[in-house]
C-alpha cells in the first residue's frame, strides 16, 4: 500500500509540474490526494475544497465541488479519451474560476472500449449512450505533453 501511495504521489507531483503550464498557482502548490467516498462527510468536503486554489477531478459528479472554491480558483477537468462535455466549464464561467480541460489517452484501456470506439469523434461518443458507458468505465491517462 505505500508504495502505490508513494506512486500516486509522484504521479499527482508530475501531473502538477507538467499542469503549472495551463493554470496559475500550480508551481508552489501544496498537493493533497483526497478521495472522497460514502463515508465522507459533506463538511470535509466543503472544508477541504475551500481551502484550496486548484481542483483537479476526473469528469463527473466531484466536480459540483467546485461551488466552495474560492474566486480566481482553476478547475483542471480530466475527460476519459473520447468524451467531452461543457457541464464544469459553464459553472466554472458563472462561479468566476479559471477551467481548463485535458483529454485522457485511451492507451492501456479495455481492448474492447478501443476496438469498438476508436476513431469515435468526442461529439459522437458523448450523443452515443454505450460510449458515454463506456468511457466512465474506461481507465483514465493523462498524456502529461497535452498540457503543454
Amino acid at each position: 500500500l505505500e508504495e502505490a501511495v508513494n506512486t500516486i504521489e509522484s504521479s499527482v507531483a508530475e501531473f502538477l509540474a507538467a499542469a503549472s503550464r495551463i493554470a496559475p498557482g500550480c508551481v508552489d502548490a501544496r498537493i493533497d490526494l483526497v478521495s472522497w467516498n460514502r463515508t465522507s462527510s459533506f463538511e470535509e468536503q466543503v472544508r477541504q475544497v475551500a481551502s484550496s486554489d486548484i481542483l483537479v477531478a476526473i469528469h463527473g459528479a466531484s466536480l459540483v465541488n467546485s461551488l466552495w472554491l474560492p474566486p480566481g480558483a482553476s478547475v483542471i477537468e480530466i475527460f476519459p479519451a473520447r468524451f467531452v462535455h461543457p457541464m464544469y466549464s459553464r459553472l466554472s464561467a458563472v462561479l468566476g474560476l479559471f477551467h481548463f480541460h485535458v483529454r485522457a489517452s485511451s492507451e492501456g484501456s479495455s481492448p474492447n472500449y478501443d476496438s469498438i470506439f476508436k476513431g469515435w469523434t468526442a461529439a459522437a461518443c458523448t450523443s452515443d449512450k454505450r460510449c458515454r458507458i463506456a468511457s466512465r468505465e474506461a481507465d483514465v491517462a493523462v498524456p502529461l505533453d497535452k498540457l503543454r
